[in-house]
């Protein structure tokens, strides 16, 4: 088939002749196998889906059959079904708010990572960053009265209050409220990233709230060193 420029294989027609007809797939898989079964690889080796998505709906008029625009697959018409997808819809805004915290809690866009391994290895660590910000940011917000140490390690309040005792944060900050509750614990989290909180902004955002739990774990870190080697003695590097 010759549709402009392009000339589509004999099987590749087939193959999509039998998919629209079918009509349980969604255009961006069928995107996908078009780069496959036509090979369209940009410079860096990954399919071209943009050129796909919009030869797709030429090829369905050449066809002749409709390319029905599905969010998700079809589904069989059941009860089973329907709470499924009406599950999915309910943690949709828990997903958006996740996904926020990973890039601006986490500036993952800022590392300009291209090669999928180089993301598979960062996701790791900041996926896990940004469930914690977002899960005590989240609780702080809709139950500030929790109270912290259900939630939080003890070692982390530990090294917070110690932190949050020194001369500096009481002078240029006020007097920190003490951890008791999971709102106060993100309040104090926040001043570690110099977080000064006000009757407009009585809580951090995520991005100075990730920030200053990055400043805790560090101290964290250094405190369980210090406590579980007390006699370890520092050594030069040669």
């Amino acid at each position: 088939m010759q549709i402009g420029l392009r000339h589509y294989a004999c099987e590749t027609v087939d193959w999509l002749q039998a998919r629209l007809a079918a009509g349980d797939c969604t255009r961006t898989f069928l995107a996908r196998e078009l780069c496959v079964q036509e090979d369209w690889r940009n410079a860096k080796g990954a399919p071209c889906l943009a050129s796909a998505r919009a030869v797709l709906p030429k090829l369905s008029l050449a066809l002749g059959l409709p390319l029905r625009m599905l969010a998700v697959r079809v589904l069989e018409p059941d009860a089973e079904n329907a709470r499924r997808i009406a599950t999915w819809y309910e943690k949709r805004g828990l997903i958006e708010e996740w996904f926020a915290a990973l890039k601006v809690g986490t500036r993952i866009r800022d590392r300009r990572l291209d090669a999928a391994d180089d993301l598979q290895r960062c996701l790791a660590f900041d996926a896990t960053t940004a469930c914690t910000v977002m899960s005590i940011e989240r609780l702080a917000r809709s139950a500030p009265e929790t109270r912290a140490q259900d939630i939080v390690h003890p070692d982390e309040l530990h090294v917070l209050a110690i932190h949050m005792d020194k001369p500096d944060h009481r002078r240029q900050r006020g007097p920190p409220n003490p951890n008791r509750t999971i709102a106060e614990f993100v309040v104090n989290t926040a001043r570690l990233a110099g977080f000064i909180p006000a009757k407009r902004q009585p809580t951090p955002g995520t991005g100075k709230l990730r920030e200053g739990y990055r400043i805790l774990a560090l101290f964290v870190e250094h405190h369980r060193v210090m406590r579980d080697y007390p006699n370890t003695k520092p050594t030069m590097l040669q």
